[in-house]
């Protein structure tokens, strides 16, 4: 059921204390766009704040179902009808003008009540025009969708959605999500928003979990203890309601055949004791649902099912990216016991939710790469779509491990010393006891041998003296006498070797393109492959690769877009850009820079900072201007080299 908001509260007010007769429920429920029965229950909800402010809204006697004001306290009363409600109701409107905000609140409204809904009721509720309206209504439609929930409209009656009980809560949960948190430093929960009047609700919602839990041995993080807890509080709501769920036999035979029966039937009794409410052998077997859907498995719940998917999943990898992954034994643990859960979330149509998805896909969207690709290994098996927000938690374990193999890469140094032999070889023996885990081999030489040596075989030079020739390779200058502040410099150095990669390489002219006239995705990727074709020799599946990993998942961020090749197909390292005259549709984003990428294996270890750029560009609209309104090659490479030099100074702070 939703509260009223402050400008209907405001509306019935000022109509029930001026009207010349007492206004019936009837009328009111006419007035705010709601029926007689809500109407009811809502001046109920809100009884102790009308007292707080002095006064009551009640039947009169005598005149059936008319509403009358009984003022008790002048100044309260007045106070808040011309202060605080108006104030109230212009801070909901000052919120209202961000899109995202009405949004939220439409969504909301639709899915709490169960009755029409007049367009032009909710577009003065929200204080926008019936056209911002038809916009908002759209999206509103969109994210519906993705519940299989749709609205209805009927002809001089308003607008309503049609959904079954499940989809709506799953619905409702999700726009809920963001007004609960967790405090980092003590685990408690945090609300805000529409639940944050509810908060002494929650937390006996929680205490009950806990509690219960902690009594049958089952094992949960605090973001899924907040998943169950809001979902309970939820279901509480819908049953007060009288809108109780109703499950399929078969589902319903299949969840008490689940292992958490007790548990849940636990919950249960404590929360009908708690609150006073009744449950049906169906809610009992929802609560059964959440429990078996989000328990951290252990190793001995690996079964061979999961060992082959893990299997399937690493030669996919191995064959697309040439990652060999067989051998870490922690990443299939990991990867192991996310799977064993997912399982049993696919057989009962519940995803797990991730509140990083959108960060995850951004920043580290090579290892959401590779897991799309492993996830596709489930999909197929189960003839199912991975949700997002599962493929963002298997990014997390591939992050990990690349970051361990990028770890056991270990460089060549030399180091180039004036002081002579004996200055160089403590150097070198401070550098190597402090470092060694880092280093593979380490030569010296002074100023004038260094015209001899290969400096290609060298990952980095430390010099203790400037050296003024263009070199190949990265030097670092560092004082002859190694100290702590020498230390953090090596240091820094070593982990900023990646980052120094030359621009010359990344970004060329013949494939940076600001001409190119399209109308749609597809359109801009196949002029792009078709030019790349003209000037590289590139393999006949290249177009179908790009558009295949494209329809796996949009690649766009924002005004950004990233298409690849799904996988690794390429002999030689491509980097396109096209900056077009005018943003074009694409997934969900606008789109005016288009960064097309493809490249071989050892890419990766070369240049992982071009990651980074990408990144950076995505985060900062002032770059994406400065490539638009200067659509040129050198804007490009002089954008990566203010990045680099940044990343370069950093490291040496």
């Amino acid at each position: 059921m939703a509260r009223l908001n402050e400008n209907q509260i405001l509306k019935l007010i000022q109509c029930v204390s001026d009207s010349e007769k007492p206004l019936t429920c009837s009328d009111c429920a006419a007035l705010l766009g709601t029926n007689v029965s809500t109407l009811k229950k809502q001046l109920q909800q809100l009884k102790p704040v009308f007292e707080k402010n002095g006064f009551k809204i009640q039947g009169k006697t005598g005149h059936g179902n008319g509403l009358t004001i009984v003022i008790e306290d002048t100044d309260k009363y007045w106070k808040y009808r011309n202060e605080i409600l108006p104030q109230q109701r212009m801070n909901q409107l000052t919120s209202l003008n961000d899109q995202k905000n009405r949004v939220r609140q439409i969504e909301k409204r639709f899915l709490l009540l169960d009755h029409e809904i007049s367009m032009d009721d909710l577009a003065e509720m929200l204080a926008i025009s019936k056209s911002q309206l038809n916009k908002d209504m759209s999206v509103v439609k969109a994210f519906f969708r993705n519940y299989g929930i749709e609205i209805q409209s009927k002809p001089h009656h308003g607008s309503r959605i049609i959904a079954d009980e499940i989809s709506r809560r799953k619905c409702l949960a999700n726009i809920l999500r963001s007004d609960i948190g967790v405090d980092e430093e003590n685990g408690m929960m945090m609300y805000s928003g529409a639940v944050a009047k509810y908060m002494e609700k929650l937390d006996d919602i929680r205490e009950i979990v806990l509690s219960a839990a902690g009594e049958y041995g089952y094992s949960l993080t605090d973001l899924l203890i907040q998943d169950i807890v809001l979902h309970l509080y939820i279901a509480m709501i819908r049953m007060e309601e009288g809108k109780g769920i109703v499950l399929d036999e078969d589902m319903k035979h299949a969840l008490l055949e689940e292992p958490h029966r007790q548990l849940a039937a636990q919950i249960m009794h404590q929360l009908q004791k708690k609150f006073r409410i009744t449950c049906s052998i169906d809610e009992l077997c929802y609560i059964i649902l959440h429990l078996s859907t989000k328990q951290i498995a252990v190793q001995d719940e690996i079964n061979s099912d999961v060992t082959n998917i893990i299997d399937e999943m690493f030669a996919v990898i191995q064959e697309k990216y040439h990652y060999d992954f067989s051998d870490n034994l922690d990443l299939r643990i990991a990867l192991s016991l996310h799977t064993v859960p997912l399982l049993k979330r696919i057989q009962f149509h519940q995803v797990c939710h991730n509140p990083f998805t959108e960060e995850i896909q951004m920043q580290y969207f090579r290892e959401y790469d590779i897991a799309l690709h492993a996830c596709d290994v489930i999909g197929r098996r189960y003839q199912c779509k991975v949700a997002e927000d599962e493929v963002a938690y298997y990014a997390l374990h591939f992050k990990i491990a690349l970051d361990s193999l990028k770890a056991k890469e270990k460089k060549k140094i030399l180091i180039v010393c004036t002081s002579g032999k004996a200055t160089s070889q403590i150097l070198r023996i401070n550098i190597c006891n402090k470092f060694g885990d880092q280093i593979e081999s380490i030569d010296t030489c002074n100023l004038f041998e260094l015209e001899t040596k290969d400096i290609g075989a060298f990952d980095c030079i430390f010099s203790t003296v400037p050296i003024n020739a263009k070199l190949p390779i990265p030097v670092f200058q560092i004082k002859t006498f190694f100290d702590d502040s020498s230390s953090k410099h090596v240091g820094q150095a070593l982990r900023a070797i990646s980052n120094m990669a030359g621009n010359e390489e990344l970004f060329q002219k013949e494939l940076f393109f600001n001409d190119i006239q399209a109308a749609d995705k597809d359109e801009i990727i196949r002029e792009m492959v078709a030019r790349i074709s003209r000037v590289r020799t590139i393999s006949d599946d290249f177009l179908a690769s790009v558009l295949e990993r494209e329809q796996m998942q949009d690649t766009s961020f924002g005004s950004v877009a990233f298409p690849h090749t799904n996988g690794i197909i390429s002999n030689e390292d491509i980097i396109s850009c096209a900056v077009l005259p005018q943003p074009v549709n694409w997934g969900n984003s606008r789109v005016q820079i288009v960064i097309l990428v493809s490249y071989r294996e050892d890419f990766v270890k070369k240049h992982d900072t071009f990651f980074e750029f990408v990144l950076e560009l995505i985060k900062k609209q002032g770059m994406v201007n400065k490539l638009k309104t200067e659509p040129e090659i050198g804007t490009l490479i002089g954008l990566y080299q203010e990045f680099i030099r940044e990343e370069h100074n950093h490291g040496n702070q």
